[in-house]
């Protein structure tokens, strides 16, 4: 039998076939873990690192997710700007960077790591720039990941950009990064890009193929139990 990530990296080359990897897209959950508030969390690399791991093993996930932060980026910076360099080396950036490799370094194939991006659009927002100005950024970030060990790459923006050409073109020099390492980079919108399969919390499914995630992103306060339910049901166990 593969081990899940040979699973993933299957898909990544877009070998689907019936490979299932269930994954919540819970993050700050594992917080709870650690009894720690949910931004000192994230910001500590020990801590972050304990945490998911207590949590893969409390929900028997295929994967855990490493960073799925909405100001991830802008939180790391500490106001010096889109700065590929500092922000990799500050704040939770860098605590999810160290936490893949660690994580990695554990796991080695037996765990599918997934990390949440903000894209080019939503960057160009929180930083107040031009967004051909942001794609140097999330093209490095993306690749820092890769490199660090991850076998998904989530896109996250606000709004679906399938037809904004200018926003295709930046992102798909990300993909092709993604691609060069195996790793899959999916779209939390519509896009060109593949998205996963998406069920509610409260209504897992055994069908669709590839990655399996939650609808919503699951907050801080969710119940550990909710999310090993949902992966066990999605199982079909």
């Amino acid at each position: 039998m593969k081990s899940v990530r040979k699973v993933a990296k299957a898909i990544a080359r877009g070998r689907t076939l019936d490979h299932r990897l269930i994954i919540p897209l819970a993050f700050e959950a594992a917080a709870q873990i650690s009894a720690r508030p949910a931004h000192e969390f994230r910001n500590d690399p020990t801590q972050l690192t304990n945490g998911l791991v207590e949590l893969q093993k409390l929900t028997g996930a295929d994967g855990i997710v490493c960073s799925l932060g909405w100001e991830s980026e802008l939180e790391s910076s500490q106001g010096k700007g889109l700065n590929l360099e500092h922000i990799s080396s500050c704040g939770p950036v860098c605590a999810s960077l160290t936490s893949v490799g660690r994580l990695r370094e554990t796991f080695e194939d037996e765990s599918v790591l997934v990390v949440g991006v903000n894209g080019p659009k939503r960057l160009s927002k929180q930083f107040d720039l031009a967004i051909e100005d942001t794609f140097e950024f999330f093209c490095g970030l993306t690749k820092k990941y890769c490199e660090a060990g991850v076998d998904v790459v989530l896109l996250l923006e606000d709004e679906d950009f399938s037809e904004e050409e200018k926003w295709r073109s930046g992102v798909k020099t990300a993909e092709n990064i993604c691609k060069f390492h195996q790793v899959s980079l999916l779209s939390w919108r519509k896009s060109f890009l593949e998205q996963p399969s998406r069920y509610p919390l409260l209504e897992p499914s055994t069908e669709g193929t590839g990655f399996i995630f939650t609808t919503e992103i699951v907050d801080y306060t969710a119940n550990i139990n909710d999310l090993a339910g949902w992966v066990e049901r999605s199982k079909g166990e």
